[in-house]
């Protein structure tokens, strides 16, 4: 934990309160609900770091298994990171759904190309060494964004990062494509960012009042207060990054703003019910 904690991605602290749902469901549910997704990093008895048969399942330790999207699949997908599902409807899963069966899914590693891979799939942006980009374990060396955050910043090396994806895109991609499209989806997190920003405002009154409790998710406002940041505002910015419009809009946008009037509603009746109590 103290290892997680000392990097950047570590450092969210309104993340945690995933740690606080844990808690709840309590230790014979979160071998099943927590571990099989979160523990792929955890050290092992012998120091050393990540649970490699998360990607390269156990018996084959195929390429082709860990280059699949579905493999993907295990972990990323759901309300608050729904990739897979965002892959699925973009150009790039489309032309895998189509096509991926004539891919070369077992060519050897560090020799791809769009002869091997047409299109893009997970490993192929985030992993694999294509074009100028080396092969990487670290999924975030070619994101400009802790888009995972309630209120998304830029990553510490976010211009080289931005550099090494963009080396994988120039393989499909002209640079003007790419340049628009990376102006762009800046622009929609940046949106996406001020919506967050407007919660915090709209439950501020309640702070203030001490209408909150300090036990988390006792009360339904707490549910509703984290699902617009961690499962639709997630969910808009994966979306648009990902080119996947059904969740970057009904998925995410629509449900971020359907959330702000809820929230509103319920800080309303809060602050009324306290002022008929005075």
């Amino acid at each position: 934990m103290a290892t997680y904690e000392s990097i950047p991605e570590g450092s969210f602290a309104p993340d945690k309160s995933r740690n606080a749902i844990a808690a709840m469901e309590g230790p014979d549910l979160i071998k099943f609900t927590c571990f099989g997704c979160h523990n792929i990093g955890k050290p092992a008895a012998d120091g050393s770091v990540g649970q490699c048969q998360k990607c390269h399942l156990r018996h084959q330790y195929s390429l082709e298994q860990a280059r699949k999207p579905e493999t993907c699949n295990a972990c990323h997908i759901g309300p608050d990171h729904p990739q897979y599902e965002i892959y699925q409807e973009s150009p790039h899963g489309i032309a895998y759904a189509t096509m991926g069966e004539n891919w070369h899914w077992d060519a050897e590693a560090g020799t791809l190309n769009t002869g091997d891979f047409p299109a893009a799939t997970c490993a192929i942006c985030h992993m694999s060494g294509f074009g100028n980009q080396p092969t990487t374990h670290d999924v975030g060396d070619r994101l400009t964004w802790y888009l995972f955050a309630p209120v998304s910043s830029r990553r510490p090396n976010w211009e080289d990062n931005m550099a090494a994806m963009q080396g994988i895109c120039i393989e499909c991609h002209n640079e003007n494509f790419i340049s628009s499209f990376y102006t762009d989806a800046d622009k929609a997190t940046d949106r996406v960012n001020e919506w967050i920003l407007e919660s915090q405002k709209i439950i501020v009154p309640l702070q203030e009042a001490s209408l909150l409790t300090a036990a988390p998710f006792d009360e339904p406002i707490d549910f509703t207060f984290f699902n617009l940041w961690h499962h639709w505002g997630r969910t808009a910015k994966f979306g648009t990054w990902m080119q996947g419009p059904d969740y970057a809009q009904w998925h995410g946008a629509y449900e971020v703003l359907h959330e702000l009037a809820e929230l509103q509603e319920m800080v309303n009746e809060k602050l009324s019910e306290n002022e008929e109590g005075e």
